[in-house]
């Protein structure tokens, strides 16, 4: 009794911070939501560091944004429309009002809340909107959202899968601070900076890719992921401290950058893990504050695995086998999505598959993937248009590993339309061609993409 009071307390609290709304609807299932008329613009304040900053948002028309519950937490499942209408006092007509934005602590504290089906014209997310939404389990965040503020999922304990939206620009402070289910996400390509606390003890996270384009991991950003194994950066310029602090079983971590990036004090558990990092760059990592985290600093191979997509959401994997590997391990991730696993021992046999997305099959059924010249893995059924990210790892008869390999591969998007429309097109024959592990259209001097626009 007494915990639900301190918790109905500070939701009040909460809700008290947040002008008054403006009118409330019934959404499709009947819950009553409050709305707040938006006058031109509206101002959302992040923090990061102990540095506070003003985004200001701009609106033409009518709009609206999703405003808190005055008296109790929603609950249920909730659907927030496009638009609504509403007379305001003093008018004849109903206005139609545009639905753009989530107030600060919209849904928070809303314990019983089951689903949130957001509508295609949200652009703004406000701090803490779902803050404590105990039984939310998995949320689709629309691709015109522009910006979500810091701690807008934070203890969001049950929330195993989000999609965010693909212009992204930065993960606010605290974004899914302490989100202990969260296993499936991807951050898109937008992403540049995700900012201190961000996954903070997010154990439920056992893998993860940075996209290239990332440039900065701040402090404690990861800190506290337990279950994280292996980590994937690319391009960054800074770890910040202690970003990867209490990732007790984290075993495993590839970085692309040819030049050490910038590192903060206890960044990562000394001494237990391994740095894949380019092989023309092993000296210099070792001669960097890098040195100091890793047991070994090992130089990755060079790329050589010949990737083909067959359609859409099949891709092959064929790689030339190394004599001294007596077995490959092989992995692939989308994002943080482990989805299928291969070991194949040194004769091309598959001794053991996995898979760990059930959206992922197996195109072969028998017990050899090799060929006269490449040893060969085929992945059905994969999401169309997403990038992947795969490993091999290759150990000898000591068990030593010996070979390290990643690359990355992106399925296509509307593959098989494509292709039957070049069928029947009377112009210059076209074939598909692979450029930097992704599939174009190749016809007479002129390369396309999969969805047909020239490349210049």
């Amino acid at each position: 009794m007494i915990h639900s009071c301190i918790v109905l307390c500070v939701f009040l609290l909460c809700a008290s911070s947040v002008r008054a709304y403006d009118f409330t609807l019934a959404d499709a299932n009947g819950n009553d939501i409050n709305y707040t008329i938006i006058r031109d613009s509206i101002s959302i304040f992040s923090n990061s560091a102990g540095i506070s900053e003003e985004h200001v948002f701009k609106f033409t028309g009518d709009n609206v944004f999703v405003d808190a519950s005055m008296t109790k937490p929603y609950s249920g499942n909730i659907i927030i429309p496009e638009t609504v209408s509403y007379t305001i006092p003093g008018d004849v007509t109903p206005t139609t009002f545009q639905v753009v934005g989530l107030m600060d602590y919209a849904f928070a504290y809303g314990a019983e809340i089951k689903s949130v089906s957001l509508p295609n014209t949200l652009q703004v997310i406000g701090t803490f909107a779902f803050q404590a939404c105990d039984s939310l389990s998995t949320i689709d965040i629309p691709d015109n959202v522009q910006y979500i503020g810091h701690d807008a999922f934070v203890r969001c304990a049950l929330l195993e899968s989000i999609h965010l939206p693909r212009n992204l620009e930065t993960i606010e402070n605290g974004l899914f601070n302490r989100c202990y289910a969260l296993q499936n996400i991807v951050l898109p390509s937008s992403v540049r900076i995700i900012n201190g606390h961000a996954f903070y003890a997010c154990t439920g996270l056992t893998s993860f890719v940075l996209p290239d384009s990332v440039r900065r991991v701040d402090y404690s950003a990861f800190e506290e992921c337990s279950g994280l194994r292996w980590v994937s950066i690319a391009q960054v310029d800074s770890v910040g401290k202690m970003a990867f602090s209490g990732c007790s079983n984290l075993t495993s971590v590839s970085l692309l950058s040819q030049v050490p990036p910038a590192l903060g004090t206890s960044a990562f558990v000394s001494s237990r893990d391994t740095l894949y990092v380019p092989a023309d760059a092993v000296t210099a990592y070792q001669a960097s504050d890098w040195n100091g985290y890793f047991k070994n600093i090992v130089g990755m191979n060079e790329a050589e695995t010949k990737i083909e997509t067959l359609s859409g959401n099949s891709v092959t994997l064929k790689w030339k086998p190394d004599e001294d590997v007596t077995l490959y391990d092989i992995n692939v991730y989308a994002g943080s999505n482990h989805v299928a696993r291969y070991l194949v021992d040194g004769d091309g046999k598959l001794t053991s598959s996995q898979r760990f997305a059930p959206t992922v099959y197996f195109h072969k059924k028998d017990t050899t993937v090799s060929t006269n010249e490449y040893f060969v893995i085929t992945l059905d059924n994969l999401s169309e248009d997403t990038k992947y990210t795969y490993t091999i790892k290759g150990q000898n008869a000591q068990q030593e590993e010996v070979y390290h390999e990643e690359g990355v591969f992106h399925t296509a998007a509307r593959a098989q339309a494509l292709t039957d429309a070049v069928a029947n097109d009377p112009r210059p024959a076209a074939r598909k061609i692979l450029l930097n592990g992704q599939v174009f259209i190749l016809r007479g001097e002129k390369i396309y993409t999969l969805q047909g626009k020239e490349m210049k």
